[in-house]
């Protein structure tokens, strides 16, 4: 039986981050977890299998700092840690702790170019390089402390290996390089697998692209975008819908009802509110087509229930997708692209045969979360404390 401190300067109870479902997948083979996270400057509180523990930072920009960090994972005992996210600083007391220092160590890390520019040296705009140079003196110490104490490190986009190699000094690259492990997020195939639902009696003989987001402040963009080309496909096939998933009351979300009340194809652009994984997996069951102009947790939730995936090629879904029977890329940034390749997805769905949308989940099981954490921790090898699912 192993114990597993589980480490997160981000880690929200009841959402879909790839820490919580670890958490979820842990607990449920038996594992004793606790999940170690930022509380405010005092004393620590612990519920059931959360700690938050004392730190100080920024919280709106996932920065943190603490020394009460160490001492209460050493309380815990762990035969295994898992840190998420070092560049947000909580966790290098930790790492830096001798005591600590025989327990293996698996960090998770996914830089990639939709976050900003990581290269000061490079073309980017002024501001951008401003940001990479930012990034490499406040966060780079971090990411190269995680590199030297990791048994592996997790790179969750394709960009992410090479993003971390160039942020540390060079005398460590050739020493981090072997423990880089590419491994896409996933989800929870409890959850997100296939499942044969009936048709929503409104999608009856229709093709329905979903969009589904919280609508915050800083998803209007791609939320607008999203409407923009499905508007221009529907002008080019007849038989494509809309479905936006995660309205709430706040203010994006008025913005959003008002410019799909004001569509010129308004009949066939539906709506759902913000709910649980399980009202997210009907609403994709209910559809045929997963939009997705920037990267989001959800993109793998929907592979899972097999929809057909018509991704942005910014880097960081590319590897999603395993052949065009799955889904289709189309150019970052570019709605015409976006709309053209809605087109294509709403033509091949509508004419393929029976038992494709099923056949496209079971390509997409290697993204459950059961199937990711054998891979990983049976790459530790026979450190590996925590039996197979």
């Amino acid at each position: 039986m192993g114990r597993i401190a589980v480490v997160s300067g981000s880690f929200r109870a009841g959402f879909s981050y790839q820490e919580n479902l670890w958490t979820e997948e842990l607990v449920r083979r038996g594992q004793t977890v606790r999940v170690f996270s930022p509380g405010a400057p005092g004393r620590a509180a612990v519920s059931g299998h959360h700690e938050r523990v004392p730190a100080y930072g920024l919280p709106a920009r996932h920065l943190f700092y603490s020394r009460a960090l160490a001492p209460a994972v050493r309380r815990f005992a762990p035969d295994l840690i898992l840190w998420f996210g070092p560049p947000q600083g909580f966790g290098v007391d930790m790492a830096r702790d001798r005591a600590l220092s025989g327990v293996p160590l698996v960090a998770f890390m996914g830089q990639n170019r939709q976050m900003h520019a990581f290269d000061w040296r490079g073309s980017a705009p002024l501001r951008e390089r401003g940001l990479a140079l930012a990034y490499r003196l406040i966060r780079g110490p971090a990411v190269a402390l995680a590199a030297q104490r990791a048994e592996r490190v997790v790179c969750n986009t394709p960009e992410t290996a090479g993003i971390v190699l160039d942020l540390l000094p060079r005398r460590l690259r050739a020493l981090a390089e072997p423990k880089l492990r590419p491994t896409p997020l996933g989800f929870d195939p409890r959850v997100f697998g296939f499942v044969e639902a009936p048709r929503p009696a409104r999608h009856a003989g229709r093709v329905v692209a979903v969009v589904s987001s919280r609508f915050a402040p800083e998803k209007q963009a791609a939320l607008t975008m999203a409407l923009a080309g499905l508007e221009r496909a529907m002008d080019r096939s007849p038989t494509l819908d809309g479905l936006f998933v995660g309205f709430d009351d706040g203010p994006v979300s008025r913005r959003m009802a008002a410019a799909l009340d004001s569509s010129r194809h308004r009949a066939r652009l539906h709506r759902r509110p913000f709910g649980d994984r399980q009202a997210l997996a009907d609403a994709f069951r209910a559809a045929d087509l997963a939009v997705f102009v920037r990267p989001s947790i959800s993109a793998q939730e929907a592979l899972g229930t097999g929809l057909f995936g018509v991704l942005a090629d910014g880097g960081s879904m590319d590897w999603l997708l395993t052949g065009p029977a799955d889904g289709r890329l189309f150019a970052a940034g570019s709605v015409p692209a976006l709309a053209a390749a809605l087109v294509h997805g709403a033509a091949s769905v509508a004419d393929e045969p029976a038992g494709a949308r099923a056949e496209r989940a079971a390509r997409a099981r290697r993204l459950g979360y059961d199937r990711i954490v054998d891979g990983v921790l049976g790459d530790l090898g026979p450190r590996n404390p925590v039996p197979r699912g």
